[in-house]
């Protein structure tokens, strides 16, 4: 019998859950409510509640219910363990990164940014959403492995940092950010992005690998005898 209850309530979930991804497909996140919800999911209102206590329980569900890579940190994982140079970690991690923004459902993009906008609105709500999100979560693991690696490239003598890290760091997000909201809205809202029809993250994430090299492995002081010479 218990059995037969878990599946009764998994599907009932489910069928919450794809009601509640069109709803979202159609309206600002931070504009959905329990009750649009209710009305797509033809539930009674007494009746979502036995499942979800408000919208954003649900809404942290059709995050992560629609995130491609459930196994993101395991991918992660793959790169930084293999027998790889610090160089080429970073490379690899940035590419793989590339190409999930490439994969990822439209649907996540479009909840992405307007959670960004609800950051503004109403920061406390949007981080306690962000925060129960396999998303975030990844986000915040791929950041720290980027971290570790470039320490122990320092530590090991391959990286000769030309600025101070959380200063090289900040640059890094503040790209990675404008690489993510333009594949946004390029793919959610048919806003056509900087460069236009070339846009490709996979090549932009590349390019900002390759910057961020420059900016640990470059010598300046050579240069600058070179031309004081």
């Amino acid at each position: 019998m218990p059995k037969v209850k878990d599946d009764y309530y998994d599907a009932k979930k489910k069928s919450i859950i794809k009601a509640a991804i069109e709803v979202y497909s159609r309206s600002p996140i931070y504009q959905v409510t329990m009750k649009d919800i209710i009305t797509e999911a033809k539930l009674s209102k007494g009746g979502i509640y036995l499942y979800y206590s408000n919208v954003d329980e649900i809404l942290i569900d059709v995050i992560n219910n629609c995130n491609p890579e459930s196994d993101y940190r395991k991918h992660i994982g793959s790169i930084i363990s293999g027998k790889t140079s610090p160089d080429e970690a970073l490379l690899n991690l940035f590419q793989f990164i590339g190409e999930y923004m490439q994969r990822a459902p439209i649907l996540i993009g479009k909840m992405q940014f307007e959670l960004t906008i609800l950051l503004t609105i109403d920061s406390e709500r949007a981080n306690k959403i962000l925060s129960g999100t396999a998303q975030q979560q990844s986000g915040q693991y791929f950041n720290q492995q980027v971290i570790s690696i470039i320490n122990q490239g320092i530590s090991s003598g391959i990286f000769h940092p030309v600025l101070p890290i959380p200063d090289i760091f900040t640059f890094v997000s503040v790209s990675i950010d404008g690489i993510v909201q333009n594949q946004v809205l390029s793919k959610c809202y048919k806003i056509s992005p900087v460069m236009g029809k070339n846009y490709d993250p996979v090549c932009l994430m590349k390019i900002l690998a390759e910057s961020l090299l420059e900016l640990l492995r470059r010598d300046l002081s050579k240069k600058e005898l070179k031309i004081n010479g």
